[in-house]
């Protein structure tokens, strides 16, 4: 047995291999490129898909905020305790909700944290759904996270002892885009991406084939090659490309509620130099598109016709951390704590349910315990 007074000596491992790594490393954050890049490179810069920022700050009158939080807990009989909770705020609104699950160990680990995930997504865009019937023309509601990645995930769930959320879901963006179409707005705002639709779009456009293009996601895209600059890249109009053979046999049949919602816009929007990025989404049919989701798979957008929505985020801008004054304060407002959970809510609900709620070992380890 090891002496009790030697530590593993982690520090000296660790910078020996940021040493060895460091050059391999380095090309995801720099301009530094490797030789197949430059023809991405060059799509990029040559297509000029960086815009100067609009000098127009023009702030919303009626906006609403919408945001959602949740904490997972592994419990010793081996199921998965879920609380979700969302909330909206605006001048003269706020509005939360909570709710509660507990997945049985006997569901498969992706299928439940794909319920996780449709959990707290269906609070938040119940909350929207509810308060946009009763916008005016005009009005905007502000959502947290990608509006388009969600929309692949809305094909059924099937699960023992759980109920599908995709129904409510669908129904919800529905009424939703309903809204859109009398004149409201809804304007997804996401603080990270992973995916690849720019840079896919690029090389499509080029002729490029599929087995030959570079999977480099958009995000980096922007950090590596923007130069820092304040702007906003091309939009593109998003219809089928993110959805999978099996998604798509789910949820884009002719008839389908889903293939007849509209296409999406997306970019990414750099509030001012040095600033993180953002990526924004919002239902075509907010700038003037009628697309469909299943009428095209992806398509560019001129860039005009998204500077009144961009002067109307950047009248919210309060710097890299306050990124828009109504989503930040929602964000902060509406953030689950392992306090909460366990200090509050944990017991709460042992008392309705009258049993003892104990954690897993596993979850003891990020709770704190010895």
């Amino acid at each position: 047995m090891a002496s009790p007074n030697l530590m593993p000596n982690f520090i000296v491992s660790f910078e020996q291999t940021a040493l060895q790594k460091g050059a391999h490393l380095r090309r995801l954050f720099t301009d530094e490129r490797r030789e197949e890049e430059e023809s991405l490179l060059r799509l990029f810069r040559e297509g000029k898909h960086w815009h100067p920022l609009p000098k127009e700050r023009r702030k919303c009158p009626h906006a609403l905020a919408v945001d959602g939080g949740s904490r997972r807990l592994e419990l010793a009989n081996g199921s998965l305790l879920i609380i979700g909770q969302a909330l909206i705020l605006g001048e003269g609104v706020e509005d939360a909700i909570v709710d509660i699950e507990v997945v049985r160990g006997s569901v498969p680990h992706t299928t439940a944290e794909r319920f996780a995930d449709l959990f707290l997504q269906r609070l938040e865009v119940h909350l929207a759904a509810k308060h946009i019937q009763h916008m005016e023309s005009e009005g905007m509601v502000l959502l947290d996270g990608a509006l388009y990645s969600g929309l692949p995930q809305l094909y059924p769930l099937r699960a023992e002892t759980l109920e599908d959320p995709t129904q409510q879901l669908v129904e919800d963006y529905e009424r939703i885009f309903d809204a859109c179409g009398r004149g409201c707005m809804v304007v997804s705002v996401a603080k990270s991406s992973r995916e690849t639709l720019l840079s896919q779009l690029l090389q499509s456009d080029a002729g490029i084939p599929e087995r030959d293009r570079l999977a480099i996601p958009d995000s980096e895209i922007i950090y590596r090659w923007t130069e820092d600059l304040a702007g906003f890249s091309t939009p593109v109009l998003l219809g089928t490309r993110s959805f999978t053979e099996g998604s798509s046999r789910a949820l884009l049949e002719p008839g389908s509620p889903v293939t007849r919602m509209p296409a999406v816009v997306s970019f990414f929007l750099r509030p001012d130099d040095f600033a993180p990025a953002w990526r924004v989404d919002v239902p075509g049919v907010c700038v003037g598109r009628k697309e469909r989701l299943g009428d095209l798979e992806a398509g560019w957008v001129d860039a005009k016709v998204l500077e009144p929505l961009i002067a109307s985020l950047l009248a919210d801008y309060g710097g890299p951390q306050v990124y828009h004054a109504l989503l930040y304060m929602v964000d902060q407002e509406v953030r689950l704590s392992t306090e909460r959970l366990m200090d509050v809510y944990l017991p709460m609900l042992e008392e309705a349910l009258q049993v003892k709620l104990t954690p897993s070992l596993s979850s003891g380890r990020f709770l704190g315990w010895p």
